[in-house]
């Protein structure tokens, strides 16, 4: 699969400018490989062929795939996921929704003016459509915002994103982590720690722009014993309630009306992982005694602050996780933007920490793991930093 971005002819301006941020920023979430835009199908559709692939997603700008969310191990869907099952059990040619997207099977020798096909529900119900000029649905954009603002005071319980890229440490790491400087959500700094080898001599940094998530784990350092969390969550949503905090959960779940079944059944999984609550709770005893810090900042436009609480030492790691590729970073900023926030961040991050190992993902979601911030710059640098270009400067493969 290959995607590509339709963009209007002669038409530029900020609305434009915004209408294309949003479809790659929504695009995203879900696929990493290269963008092919141009303002012609034809030459989309000629240089997917070139590239190998055997379909092609085509979008106009302004016209965006929704995807669900929801805490590893929950019962979402990927966009993406949908639509390669499709493909594997359907023949076709061309599927249109008018001239605002089209999946073309680039084996069938389809061309811009023979007629398509109707998208299945199945993958229709994904398709949010703004128009070229963002009119399209005019409510829309004030619940972005709204959205957005809620993240500025939101609390991921649990993480969205797996474990993959912290299960092992890279070759040439050497344990203990002496810092781990982690955005403040669910327990992957601490498998990240576990994993990586901690001793008492190690040091935590919290970092986030929500001030409830930084609150929320100095509750969960002090009054959690690392056994039966749905148990400690259920005291925590009546210590810090929505919407005074916003707590990230899953698709339609609130804490007052929260499915506790599902939730122990995610806590289930969580405890596998760790190899049973036993294991995790004698971790979360040693975890407690660190020294630990929580530093309020946005990361886009205020790393500096961060920054001057890191150092060259060996053993430090950092997790963004997919701080530069939100919610609530679409919203504000275009995909331009975004990429000089990251360019900034890498460049200092490498210049003033080399050796720290890096984990997260990068202002277009490419994954970014199992390196150290030196090399990663390097690489980065070589390969560009383009929104549209695909950048595998990982070990693992995985998606935020």
């Amino acid at each position: 699969m290959i995607c590509g971005l339709l963009m209007p002819r002669g038409r530029t301006g900020p609305v434009t400018a915004r209408a294309r941020s949003m479809t790659v920023s929504w695009l995203r979430w879900g696929y990493f490989g290269a963008v092919i835009e141009a303002d012609d199908i034809g030459v989309i559709l000629q240089r997917a062929a070139e590239s190998g692939q055997d379909f092609c997603l085509i979008q106009a700008a302004g016209h965006m795939i929704s995807e669900q969310s929801g805490i590893y191990g929950g019962r979402s869907q990927s966009f993406f996921e949908v639509l390669n099952d499709w493909t594997a059990r359907n023949d076709f040619k061309a599927l249109g929704s008018g001239d605002r997207c089209l999946l073309v099977n680039l084996r069938s020798e389809w061309q811009p003016a023979l007629p398509t096909v109707d998208f299945p529900e199945e993958l229709a119900a994904f398709f949010i459509d703004l128009g070229p000029d963002l009119s399209l649905r005019p409510e829309f954009l004030p619940d972005l915002r709204r959205q957005s603002e809620l993240g500025e005071r939101g609390v991921f319980v649990l993480n969205f994103e797996s474990y993959r890229d912290i299960e092992e440490p890279p070759p040439g790491f050497e344990a203990p982590v002496s810092v781990l400087y982690s955005v403040g959500a669910g327990l992957k700094p601490n498998r990240i720690l576990q994993t990586h080898g901690f001793d008492a001599r190690t040091r935590v940094v919290y970092f986030d722009y929500s001030a409830q998530a930084l609150e929320f784990r100095r509750l969960l350092r002090a009054e959690w014993d690392g056994r039966r969390y749905p148990d400690f969550l259920r005291s925590v949503f009546q210590k810090m309630p929505a919407p005074g905090a916003h707590y990230f959960l899953w698709p339609g779940a609130v804490p007052d009306r929260l499915d506790w079944q599902e939730m122990d059944r995610l806590w289930a999984a969580e405890v596998a992982r760790w190899g049973g609550e036993h294991e995790l709770a004698g971790h979360w005893l040693r975890y407690r005694e660190l020294d630990h810090e929580f530093l309020q900042c946005n990361i886009l436009t205020g790393h500096d602050k961060l920054l001057e609480q890191i150092s060259d030492q060996g053993g430090a790691v950092i997790w963004w996780s997919n701080a530069f590729c939100t919610m609530f970073s679409a919203f504000h900023y275009t995909l331009d933007e975004k990429r000089q926030f990251y360019d900034a961040w890498i460049d200092k991050l490498a210049a003033r920490a080399p050796g720290i190992l890096l984990n997260g993902s990068d202002h277009s979601n490419s994954p970014v793991n199992c390196i150290n911030a030196a090399d990663y710059r390097k690489k980065y640098i070589e390969t560009g930093g383009d929104a549209l270009a695909e950048r595998r400067l990982y070990r693992h493969a995985m998606r935020f």
